[in-house]
């Protein structure tokens, strides 16, 4: 999606990024919504590394993969995301998902 010499990329491809992932889940559960979201509908609790893992796929192929499949990607995830609502969130609402973008980038 990104031409291999953008910032975004070299970022995203250095292993030190994943020290930072503790920081910015904590970070993503301390807005009321996000955690809501995450404690309803995620099997983060009960299988914390897959859903790392499905996270560091998705994120990987959205910003270094071809363009056809990091669309796929983002077609699917803007999908799950269409069911994980309650009644005082929704997870496609556009201040909770700059909530979850701001953590990965003040952490990266």
């Amino acid at each position: 999606m990104f031409p291999p010499s953008a910032v975004i990329r070299r970022v995203n491809e250095e292993p030190v990024i994943l020290l930072g992932a503790g920081r910015a889940l904590l970070l993503q559960l301390a807005h009321p919504h996000v955690a809501a979201g995450v404690h309803e509908h995620s099997d983060f609790q009960s299988n914390p590394f897959k859903r790392l893992q499905g996270t560091l796929e998705a994120t990987y192929t959205m910003v270094c993969g071809e363009p056809s499949l990091a669309e796929g990607v983002g077609r699917r995830i803007r999908w799950i995301h269409d069911f994980v609502t309650g009644p005082a969130y929704q997870a496609n609402d556009p201040a909770n998902l700059l909530w979850v973008h701001a953590t990965l980038l003040d952490t990266a």
